[in-house]
C-alpha cells in the first residue's frame, strides 16, 4: 500500500504546522522546543473546525523533540469534548518524554474516540486509514 502524501491545505498556529494531506488526515505536527498553554489548543481547535464543519478527522499527530505543556494544558487535552471532531488519533512520539506522556493520555483520560503511539509516520498512516 503507497502511503505517499500530498498536502492539500496548509495552516500554522504557534505552536504547530497542520496539514491537510491526501486520504483525508489532518497532520499535526507540534513545533520542536515549544511550551503548549491551553490557549494553543483552542487555536488549533479553530482550524480543525475551519476544515472539517461539523465532521470528524483523522488526526496525525507528530510530537517534535523538546516541547513542554502544563497540567491546565494536559487536562484540556483530555477532556471528552476534544473527541466530538476526531474519528481516531495517531499519536507519534520521538522522545522517551513524549511516548510516556501519550500513554499517560491515553490510559488515564480514557478518550471517546481510538487512539494509537507509533514510532513512525507510516505505520500511523496505515492505522489511521482503517476508520476511513
Amino acid at each position: 500500500m503507497s502511503l505517499n502524501t500530498k498536502v492539500i491545505m496548509k495552516h500554522e498556529t504557534t505552536i504547530a504546522v497542520i496539514k491537510t494531506i491526501e486520504k483525508d488526515i489532518i497532520r499535526v505536527c507540534i513545533k520542536p522546543d515549544v511550551e503548549i498553554v491551553a490557549a494553543h489548543l483552542d487555536e488549533n481547535a479553530s482550524i480543525y473546525k475551519e476544515i472539517l464543519g461539523n465532521e470528524k478527522g483523522l488526526f496525525l499527530v507528530v510530537f517534535e523533540e523538546g516541547g513542554t505543556s502544563d497540567q491546565e494544558t494536559r487536562d484540556k487535552y483530555g477532556d471528552k469534548s476534544r473527541s466530538k471532531f476526531k474519528k481516531a488519533e495517531a499519536l507519534v512520539a520521538k522522545s522517551l518524554a513524549h511516548k510516556i506522556e501519550s500513554k499517560f493520555y491515553k490510559s488515564y483520560y480514557k478518550p471517546e474516540h481510538p487512539v494509537e503511539l507509533f514510532s513512525n509516520e507510516a505505520d500511523a498512516k496505515e492505522w489511521l486509514l482503517t476508520f476511513k
